[in-house]
């Protein structure tokens, strides 16, 4: 709940542990929701530009968010006179708003950088990322675009299930290890969980 650009320094500390403990060049990134953009701003501001490989979301909010408790957080701090940054809770929700300082930094310059592979998955059904689509944002061919939905329509995968999703589970491995891709499952999922049922 706090800044996110203090979250993304924690990032850059944690992942130069891993670099440090493993000897490998890069590491790969797999976020979910407010886990989506937080790295985009380690990348883009904290260095870490060239320490990321393959970078995958789940429910992505490329574009951020204006529910979740956004949608009265930022009203009434716009009410009191005080920007949504500055707001003294849940600093995270109100950097999440479209309209944020913090989401200007994320879209400048486009939401993707040519040297990362990058792996977007989302659901229809994603009450929070309104609409699902702005989570998607087009890219190059370093951008893969993907809706859990797609050839599975009994996948009623919300929001919060994306982290639990099979389906979306089988697509984030499939990024990571692209020379050894597995099928992807198509179960009924269940909203919330993800689960099979």
């Amino acid at each position: 709940m706090g800044e996110i650009a203090e979250s993304a320094r924690r990032l850059g500390v944690f992942v130069d542990g891993v670099l440090a403990a493993t000897g490998a060049a890069r590491v790969n990134i797999v976020g979910h929701s407010q886990g989506t953009v937080m790295p985009a701003y380690y990348v883009k501001y904290l260095g870490g530009r060239d320490k990321i490989g393959k970078y995958v979301s789940l429910a992505p909010a490329w574009n951020g968010t204006a529910v979740a408790g956004a949608d009265i957080v930022l009203p009434l701090a716009r009410r009191l006179g005080i920007q949504p940054e500055r707001f003294p809770i849940r600093h995270a929700c109100a950097e999440l708003d479209p309209g944020s300082p913090f989401m200007h930094a994320i879209r400048a310059g486009g939401h993707y950088l040519p040297e990362i592979e990058y792996t977007n998955i989302a659901t229809q059904y994603d009450e929070l990322v309104v609409p699902y689509t702005s989570g998607l944002p087009p890219g190059g061919s370093n951008v893969h675009n993907i809706v859990v939905q797609e050839g599975c329509p009994v996948d009623y995968t919300d929001h919060a299930g994306l982290a639990g999703s099979r389906r979306a589970a089988y697509f984030a491995l499939n990024a990571l290890d692209p020379e050894h891709p597995q099928p992807v499952p198509c179960d009924r999922a269940a909203p919330f969980s993800g689960a099979p049922f």
